[in-house]
C-alpha cells in the first residue's frame, strides 16, 4: 500500500502556547478534512486482500454449518426438554395418584386392622362363654357301673312304675332281675332277666306288670328287681 497524496494547512497559534510547545491552527476554515491522505494499493496488498476475502468466505461457510449444527442440536435439546417437561408432568399425576391410593391403602388396612381387632375380641367371648356353658353342662365322672336292688309290692294287673333312678346322662346297657314271690295264687310270672341298651338323659323308671290268669282274679305279689347299669 502506498500514498499518493498528502496534504495539510496550518498555522501557528502562538497565544495558546503554553511551556514552549507549538500550537497550530487550520489555515483556512474551508477545508472540512484538512489532513487528507491518498491510498493507492499495490498488487501484492490485492492477492492479500483476495486471500482475506477468501479466508472470510470459507470462515463464514464454516460458521453457518456450525450455526446449523448448532440450531439441529438446539432442536434436538428442545425436544428432549419437552419430552422431559411431559414426563416430569406425568410422573406429578402419576406420584399424586400413588399418595391417593396409598392413603385410601392405609384407611382400609386401619379398618381392617380394627376389624380383625373387633372380631378376635368378639371369637374370645364366644370361647369364654363356651367355657362357661361347657361348665354348666359338663357330664359328671362315669362311674361305669350303677347297681341296686329294691323290693316292691304290686297289686293288680296295671303297670306299675318303680322308684325312679337318677344317673348321669350317658348311654347304657341295662340289666333288670325280676324274682316274684306270689301272695295269692292268681300270679303267673316268672323270674326273668331283661336286657336293654339305651340312652339315659336324666333317670330310669323301671316298668313291672304282673301277669294273671283271667280277667277276674287279682294278682298280688311281692317283686324284688335288680338293675345294674352299665356305661358304654
Amino acid at each position: 500500500m502506498q500514498i499518493k497524496n498528502f496534504f495539510l494547512d496550518l498555522r501557528e497559534w502562538p497565544q495558546y502556547a503554553k511551556k514552549q510547545n507549538n500550537i497550530w491552527l487550520l489555515e483556512s476554515e474551508a477545508f472540512k478534512e484538512p489532513l487528507q491522505f491518498t491510498f493507492e494499493f499495490d498488487s501484492k496488498d490485492r492477492e492479500e486482500l483476495e486471500q482475506v476475502k477468501e479466508d472470510c468466505k470459507k470462515w463464514f461457510t464454516l460458521i453457518q454449518e456450525r450455526e446449523k449444527e448448532r440450531n439441529k442440536i438446539l432442536e434436538w435439546l428442545q425436544e428432549k426438554e419437552k419430552m422431559i417437561t411431559k414426563s416430569y408432568q406425568r410422573y406429578e399425576e402419576l406420584n399424586d395418584k400413588y399418595e391417593e391410593l396409598l392413603d385410601k391403602v392405609k384407611q382400609r388396612e386401619k379398618k381392617v386392622n380394627q376389624k380383625i381387632s373387633e372380631d378376635n375380641k368378639e371369637i374370645e367371648n364366644i370361647h369364654n362363654e363356651i367355657k362357661e356353658i361347657r361348665k354348666e353342662i359338663s357330664l359328671p365322672e362315669p362311674q361305669k357301673i350303677y347297681t341296686n336292688t329294691r323290693d316292691e309290692f304290686v297289686v293288680w294287673l296295671d303297670v306299675y312304675y318303680g322308684y325312679p333312678y337318677l344317673l348321669p346322662h350317658w348311654e347304657y346297657i341295662v340289666i333288670e332281675q325280676y324274682e316274684y314271690e306270689p301272695q295269692n295264687e292268681y300270679v303267673a310270672n316268672e323270674n326273668k332277666i331283661q336286657i336293654k341298651n339305651m340312652y339315659l338323659s336324666w333317670k330310669y323308671i323301671p316298668e313291672i306288670q304282673l301277669e294273671w290268669l283271667n280277667a277276674i282274679d287279682k294278682p298280688v305279689s311281692k317283686v324284688r328287681l335288680t338293675v345294674l347299669f352299665f356305661q358304654i
